[in-house]
């Protein structure tokens, strides 16, 4: 077995024994927790598609579930359209059933006949655009850069007018879309949490869709400060984080003496892992390199109540659990709480 491990490039004597303090437990690797789920089993052996580009844009809040729903079918091109028919080798001739010139397609329907043309200007003209939409590409990024409030109110417009000019009939009108279309902007403004800008341009879109303004709220400003601690005690501060949950992640510590002297700073990457692992893993490593400095007697101060919490029960996620195992032998007293000091 030496000569395989060695083969492997896998040195024994640089092994790391495990605790022989605490018992053996099975751990599922899947899960953040360790503990075994048929959720996360199923998200093991599950086939994974592509992500659609719409998805983000679709589904909003904002909009009732009931257009949402419909206008999912609408964008993944389930509609009863002469083309559709053509796939299944229906003999037939094409003709669109609003405008009767082009052929029936989807692209046609919601994008270049008349009729649909015309609620598109009358939309664009509202959101203060220059130019209407050609295509779903377009109307996925058009108010990319717009305030908050404006992408709600764009993306509850845009899909109930996709909605409204693809299952309405033969008799329906461009007063009928738009009415459906600022019925589904005020509810769109009034289910939004988020803000405008305050700017001439926005105001105006607001005033086209007759709606109030919905302004930011005023900052509130917290005083905050830093409470040194006991003598021949340090303390340290540590965060970590994720851009995503999981995704990458990194880790920061500073340690302070009484005196409020900075004693060192430290960062580190963990690469993919969740927020509550950065967060541990941060804590971990505060009270390693304050250990490491010859410190015994070590107050960490952190602002996540559930990693706070984990420590103290001794309940730490399973792939911190050595590491912390280890520094609890480097330091007589370890203190971890989640206290901020605020006026």
């Amino acid at each position: 077995m030496k000569q395989i491990l060695c083969n492997l490039g896998v040195e024994i004597s640089q092994l790391e024994l495990p605790n022989q303090h605490r018992e053996d437990s099975r751990v599922w690797r899947q899960s953040t927790d360790g503990l075994f789920t048929v959720g996360s089993a199923y998200e093991v052996i599950r086939e994974r598609a592509n992500a659609l580009p719409w998805t983000k844009f679709l589904w909003t809040a904002e909009v009732l579930p009931r257009t949402l729903g419909t206008g999912w079918k609408v964008l993944h091109g389930a509609m009863h359209t002469n083309e559709k028919l053509r796939g299944k080798n229906f003999k037939m001739v094409s003709r669109c059933c609003i405008c009767t010139v082009a052929e029936e397609t989807q692209d046609h329907i919601l994008f270049e006949c008349s009729f649909a043309q015309r609620c598109w200007e009358l939309i664009a003209h509202n959101m203060q655009h220059h130019t209407r939409i050609a295509n779903r590409e377009e109307m996925f990024i058009k108010c990319r850069n717009e305030s908050p409030l404006l992408q709600d109110l764009w993306k509850a417009a845009s899909i109930s007018c996709l909605v409204a000019v693809i299952y309405g009939n033969k008799k329906s009108s461009i007063s009928s879309v738009m009415s459906q279309v600022r019925r589904a902007v005020n509810r769109a403004n009034d289910r939004s949490k988020k803000h405008m800008h305050n700017t001439t341009r926005d105001l105006e879109v607001l005033k086209a869709w007759k709606l109030p303004p919905k302004l930011r709220k005023a900052p509130c400003t917290l005083e905050c400060y830093w409470v040194a601690p006991p003598s021949n005690m340090i303390k340290v501060n540590a965060d970590g984080c994720s851009r995503g949950n999981p995704k990458n992640s990194g880790w920061g510590t500073l340690l302070r003496d009484s005196n409020g002297n900075v004693i060192g700073a430290y960062i580190g990457g963990l690469g993919i892992a969740t927020n509550f692992i950065a967060e541990s893993f941060a804590i971990v490593e505060g009270i390693s390199k304050a250990a490491e400095l010859g410190w015994k007697l070590i107050l960490v101060e952190f602002d996540s109540t559930a990693a706070v919490k984990s420590f103290q029960n001794d309940q730490v996620h399973w792939q911190i659990r050595a590491a912390l195992d280890k520094v609890k032998e480097l330091a007589d007293w370890i203190i971890v709480t989640n206290r901020i000091e605020g006026g």
